[in-house]
C-alpha cells in the first residue's frame, strides 16, 4: 500500500506540474499581441467556409477571424453557395466583406450565377461591393457568363490598386476594344489573362493602349504582324500567349517576334495551333530566356522535333516544351505562369451544404460544428509554431524572446492543442 501511495503522491505531482506549465502556456497565448496571432490567420482564411471552421475553435478564434486585421494582405474566395440569402434576408458575402478592405487578392467562382434572377442580382451585387475594395491588386473571375456585362465597366472604373486580372471560363468577350478602358484607366496594369470570341482580333487601337508596364499578356489574336510588332514594342512583356485559334502562324508573324527586342525577354510562349514545327523552331530559337513554350496541338511530328535545347515537359502530352536544365514547371493552374498565390485547389472539392438552421451572426456562427476545428488545428499544426515565433519577436518587448519560444511551445503541445485553450 505505501508503494501505490508513493506512486499516488508522484502522479499527483506530475499533474500539479503539468497543470503549472499548461498555465504558463495559457498565459503565453494570452500575452502574445494581437497582431502575432491576425498574421496566423491569414494562412488559412479565404473564405466563408474558411472562416466558419475557424470560429468553431474558440470565442478567441471567432473573434479574432472577424478581425479586418486578420484579412490584411490576404486572398478571398466568393463562390455562388456565398449568394445564398441566409434567414435574416442578407447573402453570406454580406456579412464577410467589411472584413476585405485589406485583402490583395480576390477570387471569384460564379458558375451557375447567371440561372435566375436572384442569382444574377446578387452577383452583381456582390462584385459592385467587391469593387469599393482599393487594396485589391489581383483579381480573378471564373465561370462568370455574363461577365463582360456585369463586370468590366466596373473593373475599369474601380480597383484603384489592380495590377493583375485573369477571366477564366467566362463568355468570351466579343471585341478587344471592351477591353480597352481598362487598359486606359489602369496604366500599371502587369498582366491581362481573358478569352476573346474567335473571330474578334486585336487592332492597332488595343496595342496603342496597352499599358507599358503590361509583363503577361494572353489569350490574344492579332490582326496583322504590324499589330503584334507594336504591341512587342510598347510593352514589357516576359510572357505572350497567343491564341490558340489564331489560324495560320505566318512567317510575317514569326518574324515580328524574332526581330523584336522584345523577344530575348520572354520567359513563356504559347503558340496558336496551327504552327508548324518549322516556323516554332525558328521563334524558339530567337528566345534565348525562353523556359516554357506551349503549341496546343499534337502532331505527328512531336513539337520541337530537332531543337536540341528543349525538352517536353512531363505530363504535358508534348504539348509544352521546357529548357533542358530548367526546373520549369506549369503553374498550380495548369497554366504557364500565375500571379496569384492562392493554391487552385481552393476553388475545386465538393461544396459543404449550409444547414438551413445555421445562425447568421458571424459572432457565433457555426458553434455546433466539431470538425471544422480539427481541420483547423491540423492545417495550422506545422506552421503556427514558426510564424508565431516570428511574429512575437517583431513586438518592442523586453521578453520577446521568452515570449516567443513560449508561443512556439505552446503551439507544439499535444499537436498544435493549445489552440482549445484560447477563451
Amino acid at each position: 500500500s505505501s508503494h501505490f501511495g508513493f506512486r499516488s503522491h508522484r502522479s499527483h505531482k506530475q499533474r500539479m506540474a503539468s497543470s503549472t506549465a499548461g498555465n504558463a502556456e495559457e498565459e503565453a497565448w494570452h500575452e502574445l499581441p494581437e497582431e502575432a496571432w491576425c498574421k496566423v490567420m491569414r494562412c488559412f482564411l479565404r473564405s466563408s467556409r474558411c472562416m466558419q471552421r475557424v470560429c468553431t475553435v474558440s470565442k478567441r478564434f471567432c473573434e479574432l477571424a472577424t478581425s479586418p486585421l486578420s484579412w490584411e494582405k490576404a486572398c478571398v474566395f466568393v463562390s455562388t453557395e456565398d449568394l445564398k440569402v441566409l434567414p435574416k434576408g442578407h447573402c453570406a458575402y454580406q456579412v464577410l466583406l467589411p472584413r476585405w478592405r485589406l485583402c490583395e487578392e480576390a477570387m471569384l467562382d460564379f458558375q451557375d450565377a447567371h440561372m435566375g434572377v436572384q442569382k444574377r442580382s446578387a452577383a452583381e451585387g456582390c462584385f459592385a461591393a467587391l469593387a469599393r475594395c482599393e487594396s485589391i491588386s489581383r483579381l480573378c473571375l471564373r465561370n462568370w457568363l455574363t461577365a463582360q456585362t456585369s463586370a468590366l465597366g466596373l473593373i475599369a472604373d474601380n480597383f484603384p490598386s489592380l495590377r493583375h486580372l485573369e477571366l477564366s471560363g467566362c463568355d468570351l468577350i466579343s471585341s478587344y476594344e471592351a477591353i480597352e478602358p481598362i487598359f486606359k484607366k489602369h496604366p500599371s496594369l502587369l498582366s491581362l489573362r481573358c478569352s476573346f470570341q474567335t473571330r474578334s482580333s486585336a487592332r492597332l487601337s488595343f496595342a496603342e493602349v496597352a499599358p507599358r508596364s503590361l509583363r503577361a499578356l494572353g489569350f490574344v489574336r492579332f490582326e496583322s504582324p504590324q499589330v503584334l510588332s507594336t504591341m512587342l514594342e510598347r510593352c514589357d512583356l516576359e510572357h505572350l500567349w497567343l491564341s490558340a485559334t489564331s489560324g495560320a502562324f505566318t512567317p510575317a508573324f514569326a518574324s515580328a517576334i524574332r526581330r523584336s527586342p522584345r523577344a530575348a525577354k520572354l520567359v513563356t510562349l504559347a503558340l496558336p495551333s496551327e504552327s508548324s514545327n518549322e516556323r516554332c523552331l525558328e521563334v524558339l530559337r530567337s528566345c534565348p530566356k525562353l523556359k516554357l513554350a506551349c503549341r496546343m496541338r499534337i502532331t505527328a511530328e512531336p513539337f520541337g522535333s530537332g531543337l536540341e535545347d528543349f525538352e517536353p515537359l512531363p505530363g504535358t502530352e508534348g504539348v509544352v516544351l521546357r529548357r533542358r536544365g530548367s526546373a520549369a514547371e506549369l503553374a498550380e493552374n495548369g497554366s504557364l505562369w500565375t500571379p496569384f498565390t492562392a493554391p487552385a485547389s481552393d476553388f475545386q472539392g465538393p461544396r459543404r451544404a449550409r444547414s438551413s438552421s445555421a445562425p447568421s451572426s458571424v459572432g457565433a456562427a457555426y458553434s455546433h460544428s466539431s470538425s471544422g476545428a480539427e481541420e483547423v488545428k491540423e492545417l495550422t499544426r506545422v506552421k503556427a509554431s514558426k510564424i508565431l515565433a516570428i511574429a512575437a519577436s517583431t513586438f518592442s518587448r523586453k521578453d520577446t524572446a521568452v515570449l516567443a519560444r513560449s508561443a512556439a511551445a505552446a503551439a507544439r503541445r499535444a499537436g498544435y492543442g493549445g489552440l482549445g485553450v484560447v477563451h
